[in-house]
């Protein structure tokens, strides 16, 4: 079984050494198009928690946090009326 991972690096590869578009190169090797454009969110997480420091994550976990009560805190005021 081949990764997602090592799709999106054989798509990338066919579109550069044979100068074909990314649509084209999906077809060649019969990979469906979403996998190429999918992008990990575990990546993209690892990247912003590298880019706030422990502090700053610290902070987004707590607006995450108000944010969610905040939201439900409304919910309930709608089901309310």
């Amino acid at each position: 079984m081949v990764t997602p991972d090592a799709k999106r690096k054989a798509v990338a590869h066919a579109c550069t050494v044979h100068a074909v578009s990314q649509r084209r190169a999906c077809l060649a090797l019969t990979i469906d198009p979403s996998t190429v454009r999918y992008t990990s969110i575990r990546k993209a997480l690892e990247r912003y928690l590298e880019f706030m420091g422990p502090e700053g994550w610290a902070t987004h976990v707590n607006q995450m946090e108000w944010l969610k009560e905040r939201k439900e805190a409304t919910r309930r005021r709608e089901f309310r009326a």
